[in-house]
């Protein structure tokens, strides 16, 4: 549908009460780049609670009917099954990869395997309907790929217009704002009790995520000697996380506690929106994310470190998907859990007079790269010619979600196939296809 000459775009999201969730703020950006091409409805599908009605399914149903295309946050069919059944082309956001982020979550190993379970399901779910797919880094590619090689999602149909099968799933990374806040003074820096003007202060956005390396940048600071009094270690901690004991956030600042740091070269401030950490943020010298050596660590898409650099900080980081900090040297990254590699790299920054000016450039060149325009090109793209996927629209999706028949394509489907490839392909593209087709099938009987 045509509005004004341009696509209906429904995104459906969650925000999760005062958590915005981190897929929702990916939209949000979105909304920002694509609003200038699209007329786009934007919902918080968040699940109704005791004092929260939440969006009405009669309107969710009524703009999902009204859209050109949908951008969803996958895990909402479990709430909106009726979202499955629209004849409206369906882009889904993976950025959670679900089950790697659940491994440390539960104690409980019979609790454990019942969330497994649930979340099967929901990816079984998501990779049913998509039309489209993206994720948040080339890890979670590789992730996503095979799970969707598991649901028969990867099959001959989607090959054959696209090697790449860039047609299937993209990477839809996380962008760098780079947009100057109001200046609303200081809140570190000569204010917090503790931390002088001169100091060097490093930041760390905390999230409250298992795979997160805490106590080894809080260990390094007691190994610092002589610059131990220089540097100043600031925590930001969001005023919804989990405080409770036993948690990641109350952990930490127990050890820190114990160890006669806090207040002393280790603080904790609260945060309560974006752009008050934003602010916080440029008041800093160094940004700083450690995480763990683990499965799920390699998964993880590491927002924090696109708002350090939104905020012209470099970065102190470890891991194997810290590349951007590599690959346009944006500060050092350190081997996982390691105490000594860290107070090296502390060391290192500390020795420079002017951190912020040393990298500047680079972080420049980063944020011009990585900008949301940027990032999002690749959804933008596909939201300009959304359609329903060919595997998906020959209608061979079984019962259980899986595509039900992958051998060669019946005689009743020739047809269809054949427009399909002359629409997009040309004829010669479709001459090819007909030899390609005809060869596979060959093989297929000589099996």
């Amino acid at each position: 549908m045509l509005i004004d000459g341009r696509k209906r775009i429904l995104i459906a999201g969650e925000t999760k009460g005062n958590c915005t969730t981190w897929t929702w703020h990916r939209f949000s950006q979105l909304y920002r780049v694509a609003s200038k091409y699209y007329r786009i409805a934007m919902v918080d599908c968040a699940e109704p609670g005791p004092s929260d009605n939440g969006p009405a399914v009669d309107s969710v149903m009524a703009l999902a009917r009204d859209a050109d295309a949908m951008l969803i946050d996958g895990r909402l069919l479990c709430l909106f099954p009726f979202l499955r059944d629209c004849d409206v082309p369906i882009a889904i956001d993976l950025y959670d990869p679900l089950i790697s982020g659940d491994l440390t979550a539960q104690a409980d190993a019979a609790e454990a395997v019942a969330t497994m379970h649930e979340r099967e399901a929901t990816i079984r779910e998501q990779l049913a309907t998509g039309d489209f797919f993206v994720c948040a880094s080339e890890a979670q590619r590789d992730y996503w790929m095979g799970m969707l090689t598991a649901f028969n999602r990867v099959n001959p149909i989607i090959y054959a217009e696209d090697r790449t099968m860039s047609n299937l799933l993209a990477v839809f990374p996380w962008g760098i704002d780079s947009a100057q806040p109001e200046d609303a003074g200081r809140a570190l820096k000569g204010v917090l009790p503790g931390i002088l003007e001169d100091d060097v202060v490093a930041v760390w956005a905390l999230e409250d995520m298992p795979w997160q390396d805490h106590l080894t940048l809080i260990h390094a600071v007691t190994q610092l000697d002589h610059f131990a009094g220089k540097l100043k270690v600031v925590f930001l901690t969001p005023e919804f996380a989990d405080r409770n004991s036993g948690g990641l956030i109350h952990v930490l600042q127990r050890t820190s506690a114990s160890l006669g740091l806090t207040n002393r070269c280790v603080f904790f401030v609260d945060w309560a929106t974006k752009s008050e950490r934003n602010r916080l943020l440029r008041e800093a010298d160094f940004g700083v994310s450690l995480h763990k050596n683990s499965f799920e660590a390699g998964l993880a898409a590491r927002p924090e470190i696109a708002a350090y650099l939104g905020a012209g900080l470099p970065v102190l980081a470890s891991g194997r998907n810290a590349e951007i900090v590599l690959g346009y040297s944006l500060g050092q990254v350190v081997p996982e859990e390691s105490v000594d590699e860290v107070v090296r790299g502390l060391q290192q920054f500390l020795s420079v007079t002017d951190l912020r000016q040393r990298f500047r450039g680079n972080i420049q060149r980063a944020a011009r790269d990585l900008s949301w325009d940027v990032v999002t090109l690749p959804l933008r793209q596909w939201l300009e010619r959304p359609r329903k996927a060919p595997d998906l629209a020959m209608g061979l999706r079984g019962d259980d979600g899986t595509i039900a028949n992958l051998s060669p394509t019946p005689v009743w489907a020739l047809p269809h196939l054949a427009l399909h490839y002359l629409r997009t392909a040309g004829i010669s593209g479709l001459a090819e296809e007909t030899c390609s087709y005809l060869r596979w099938k060959l093989a297929y009987h000589r099996r």
